[in-house]
């Protein structure tokens, strides 16, 4: 998704995945949105008792094709 209002709709909005997952879920974000929002919508999930990871997605639209993208992927 192109920026951290979408995603947030996505996620919290009405109709929103939240309302469709089960309070023990854990929702991968693979945007490349700021990480202030990625912050926030990460405590905004966890009062929901739902778990969020951040892994973004690197390089370009070539690497897509050619299946060698980068995914940055963390978490405790």
């Amino acid at each position: 998704l192109p920026n951290g209002d979408i995603v947030r709709q996505v996620l919290l909005g009405e109709k929103g995945v939240c309302e469709a997952v089960s309070s023990d879920a854990l929702l991968i974000d693979m945007s490349t949105i700021h990480p202030l929002q990625t912050d926030a919508l990460i405590r905004e999930l966890q009062e929901k008792g739902i778990s969020m990871r951040d892994a973004p997605v690197g390089r370009t639209s070539v690497n897509a094709i050619d299946g060698t993208l980068l995914i940055l992927a963390g978490g405790t």
